[in-house]
């Protein structure tokens, strides 16, 4: 590389490349000199040392006043502390026990019970105490937390596996508020620097070989690692019978762009619809063999066999329903010429899992819901849960009537045939549900509010609002989720 080049690369003179040089005792004499890349690399750290030495003798009262502040802030500022005990166990059936202790008072607590799929949060208001939540099916992260002034402070945590039995642990957290500060710092570290090439998108290259330089040719469209349009590989065969020669071109695959889209859960066993989203980016024609799979991969059914997209254009024409805890995966070859994939290769989408609520499915407000039986009562376990169906407390169990209406509308999984709504055309009693159900007669409540410790439901198939029990016993409920 020639000293001039060199100086336009790092933004200076080639009077200043040829001092550095001189500095550092190498042998070049006019900016049209030739310097090896040792040497180029000698005389980028020269600049960079003088860049950092610059810096620090600068900002070096700044930083000093920065470090002397915090060790006061640490000297004056009171930390408040905070200690507890946590612990878990599950069983087989996914039921986890979780049980807590706080070792100073405290006026309100939570405890969050995290999941990749589930959160659930508990609100807690006495010292120490235990709960029980049903039913998990993954790993989960337990965090034990007080209120302090409007702001959540963590406590305690734990990680419960399901192939553990129990855990627990015990543990003090100390938060500390830290006035704020902003260091601004270089993005790029000039020391290890090693040059490279970039290319923009039209296939231009530009090698960089220092941190300013790689920023310029960034901001200027070079974004590329790898040729985005690379020359088109050619093969030349010649006869050794005539003057005569061949040329084999190779042409690139079409670009296009693809995704799916998946459609609300419906249907009272739970299924999607997945909609293939299929872009063509070029300016010409291009044609489509689109395949999907439902069994993971094993096999693929044919879509389309030759589907013409013109150029700039996107299809959305390519549906399939999927059922609850099937996957589905798509995949397609494209080509310039119609009927003719044999040198394509296929691009294939990553698999998504459908996973729709149990339940019965109703709308009546606009959003779906599922229905489903369990056996509860009001505790601190389940009190979020029955604020959180969408008739608690609503139109004086208007609502309640709504949804409970919706529901004998459809045809229950056990209709006998009979001309009576029954709740055991909906519900089958001989099988286990959610919650502790032994002992109780069969019921059915769509329970709309808690009033003097007592929990209120319209009757069965009715509009009259006069059931009524303690709200401490309990009783065969329907808890609704809200269904993606």
């Amino acid at each position: 590389m020639k000293v001039f080049e060199l100086a336009n690369k790092l933004g200076r003179s080639s009077k200043e490349i040829l001092q550095a040089a001189e500095y550092l005792e190498i042998l070049v004499k006019t900016k049209s000199s030739i310097l090896s890349d040792e040497e180029v690399k000698q005389i980028i750290k020269y600049f960079r040392k003088r860049r950092l030495l610059f810096f620090f003798k600068r900002y070096f009262s700044v930083f000093l006043l920065i470090i002397l502040l915090t060790i006061l802030f640490f000297i004056i500022t009171p930390q408040n502390a905070t200690s507890g005990e946590i612990y878990a166990s599950i069983d087989e059936q996914g039921e986890v026990s979780v049980e807590w202790k706080f070792e100073d008072s405290v006026e309100e607590g939570s405890i969050v019970m995290e999941s990749e799929s589930l959160v659930v949060f508990i609100e807690v208001d006495e010292n120490n105490g235990e709960t029980v939540e049903c039913c998990f099916e993954e790993d989960l992260n337990i965090l034990l937390l007080i209120t302090d002034d409007d702001e959540l402070i963590e406590v305690n945590s734990l990680d419960l596996s399901l192939s553990n039995t129990s855990t627990s642990t015990t543990s003090t957290t100390t938060t500390t508020t830290l006035p704020p500060t902003t260091t601004t710092l270089p993005e790029c570290n000039d020391e290890d620097f090693k040059p490279y090439t970039l290319y923009d998108s039209d296939g231009n290259a530009n090698t960089v070989i220092s941190c300013r330089n790689e920023q310029d040719a960034l901001a200027s469209g070079f974004e590329f690692t790898v040729n985005p349009k690379p020359p088109p590989s050619t093969t030349t065969t010649t006869s050794t019978t005539t003057t005569t020669s061949t040329t084999t071109t190779t042409i690139p695959d079409p670009s296009s762009s693809i995704s799916q889209s998946l459609s609300s859960c419906s249907g009272p066993s739970g299924t999607r619809t997945s909609t293939l989203s299929l872009t063509n980016n070029e300016s010409y024609t291009a044609y489509y063999l689109i395949e999907y799979s439902t069994n993971s991969g094993s096999s693929y059914s044919t879509a389309q066999t030759n589907q013409s997209i013109s150029g700039g254009a996107t299809n959305t024409a390519n549906s399939v329903v999927v059922s609850d805890g099937s996957s589905i995966i798509w995949r397609f070859k494209d080509s310039r010429t119609s009927n003719d994939f044999s040198n394509a290769s296929y691009e294939i989408l990553s698999v998504v899992t459908v996973d729709c609520p149990d339940g019965y499915y109703v709308n009546v407000d606009g959003s779906t819901y599922a229905l489903g039986l369990e056996c509860r009562n009001w505790n601190n376990n389940t009190k979020a849960r029955f604020r959180a169906n969408p008739w608690w407390m609503n139109d004086n169990g208007d609502t309640a009537v709504d949804y409970m209406n919706a529901l004998i509308a459809l045809t229950g999984d056990y209709d006998d045939g009979d001309n009576d709504v029954e709740m055991t055309d909906y519900f089958d009693y001989s099988s286990s549900f959610p919650g502790n159900c032994s002992g109780l007669s069969q019921g059915l409540s769509f329970v709309f509010k808690r009033d003097s410790g007592s929990f209120h439901a319209p009757e069965w198939n009715s509009s009259i609002y006069n059931e009524i029990w303690n709200s401490s016993n309990r009783a065969y409920v329907i808890f609704a989720e809200l269904v993606p």
